[in-house]
Order: C-alpha cells, then structure tokens, then sequence
C-alpha cells in the first residue's frame, strides 16, 4: 500500500500512521525535508493521497494526482467554492475525495450526541488569545488563502454542527458576519509563527454564524486573536441556562486514523462517499457567505 503526503507540516501526523501500518510513504514539501520538491516529479499510483499545502494549490495538486489514486483527502478549507468541489469530485469519478473532517471521528462523538439532543441551543466557540498565523503570510493574504479565521477555524466549527445535526442541510441561515481588527501595523506579535511586515494583511481575524432548525440554535464563533484569552469549547443551553461545556483543545492523533481508516475500509461503499460530498459541499457552501 502507498500513501503520497503532499505538504509535511500536519503531513508529519498523516507520515507516522502511515509508517505503523508499514506502508511505502513518499512525501513532498518545497520548505521541509521530504523526497520530492514538487508534485510534478512524482511518479506512480498510490492508494491515499493527502493534500497539507496552502488553500490556493490545493485545486492543483488534486487534479494533478487525482487519476493516479484510490483517495485523496484535502485539509480544510476544501477548495475556493462549491462549485470548485463539485466540478473536481464530478471530473474524476473513479476517485473518492474528502476534505479532512477529523473532528467527526472523536471517540466521545455519542456522548455529546446525547447532550446535544437534550439541547436547545449549541455555541461552537475557537477563540485564541493570539495566534494569528504567520501574518503577512499567505494566511492573511484573501487572494490566497480565501479568507482569514473563517477559512481556517470555521470549517472545524461547521465539521461539528454536522455532528449534531444529521439534518444539517435543512439548517436555516439566521446571521453571519466577519470582521478584520488587526493590521500588520496593530497585530504586534504572534504565538503562531513570524510577523512579516512586508506582507498583506487583508482577511477577517473573527468571524460568527448563527443557523437555526426547529429544535436548535447553533452559533459558531471563531477568532484568532482577542484580548481576553482562549476559549476553545462547545457550549451546551436549556432554555437559557448551560448545561455542559466540552473542552475540545487539539484534536487526538486516533480520530485522524480512525478518520483514514473509514476511508478505506469504505473505499467501494458508495452511500459513504456521497455523504462525504454532501457534507463538503454544505461546509463550502456556508465558508462562500464570507
């Protein structure tokens, strides 16, 4: 079995669990230590292919491997829009595409199911103190990245949303809105990377979307930096009053190998790959109102 990792900064967790299962790991990165430099000089079919680069080469690199591989998982934010992702998934039809979700392969996903249910109200929060990534990087130039925190924390939120609500799609749009409080000049220092004053800095650093059903009321709230400090939970309600927080923190390495190796054990289940691609599409859909 043959894994291709294209992108080795969280490509380095996809390189460990691969190599557990003893499979021929090749590797590409244009800034780290990998085999390859770039995708066009890699050659041969390989069963998983996972896409770790920055938002706008993701489209590239999929079509570039996608006719050579069984499945490729593409890191949020997906692609730019829907519309991207459909017409990929819909080009190559032999090939099955996810974009990670590994928040949805928790092992505590039941019990929070249960809680949701006796809910009537779910706040998603990811609020870091400061950690805005590298600005003046590729992270805060829209051209690039697409957006700020709502192409890169929001997708995570919206991940969970899914979570508890099979019913996702029939969601009603109640609000949403984003905003940029920072500039290089004001951003000062940051605890995720450099500051490159010969940047762009042109993206929203918070962001918040409220969708509603006839039972719940989910609001998924996101910022890179604030002066108050981190909230990183899931806020639980009753009729106004909380009735449990989740601390969430970073995402255990078992749900991403459990979230690879329900790809593959599915690889032929067709009802599983249509559902991923709802899924995907609906988190585009929602990341386009920004």
């Amino acid at each position: 079995m043959r894994a291709l990792i294209v992108g080795m900064g969280i490509g380095e967790l996809y390189k460990s669990i691969y190599e557990r299962k003893l499979w021929d790991v090749v590797t590409v990165d244009q800034n780290k230590p990998a085999d390859y430099w770039d995708i066009e000089e890699v050659s041969g079919e390989f069963d998983v292919v996972h896409i770790c680069t920055p938002n706008w080469t993701h489209g590239h690199i999929a079509r570039t491997i996608a006719d050579r591989c069984k499945i490729v998982f593409v890191e949020k934010p997906g692609l730019r829009t829907s519309e991207h992702w459909e017409a990929l998934v819909h080009t190559f039809p032999n090939t099955r595409f996810a974009m990670v979700k590994n928040n949805q392969f928790r092992d505590n996903l039941a019990e929070l199911y249960i809680i949701a249910r006796k809910s009537d109200e779910i706040v998603i929060n990811w609020h870091n103190y400061n950690r805005v990534p590298n600005p003046g990087s590729w992270f805060t130039d829209k051209s690039r990245a697409w957006g700020g925190v709502s192409r890169d924390l929001l997708p995570h939120l919206l991940s969970w949303v899914q979570v508890f609500d099979p019913e996702y799609n029939d969601l009603s749009l109640y609000s949403s809105g984003c905003h940029q409080h920072y500039t290089l000049d004001t951003v000062g220092s940051t605890d995720y990377g450099v500051v490159d004053p010969s940047g762009v800095y042109d993206v929203d650093d918070s962001v918040e979307l409220l969708l509603n059903s006839n039972w719940h009321m989910y609001t998924c709230t996101a910022s890179w930096k604030n002066p108050v400090g981190d909230k990183i939970n899931i806020e639980f309600f009753k009729q106004g009053d909380l009735i449990h927080t989740e601390p969430l923190g970073l995402c255990p390495e078992d749900a991403y190998e459990k979230m690879v190796d329900t790809a593959i054990d599915n690889l032929y289940n067709n009802r599983y790959w249509s559902e991923q691609f709802a899924r995907d599409v609906w988190i585009h859909k929602q990341l386009e109102l920004f």
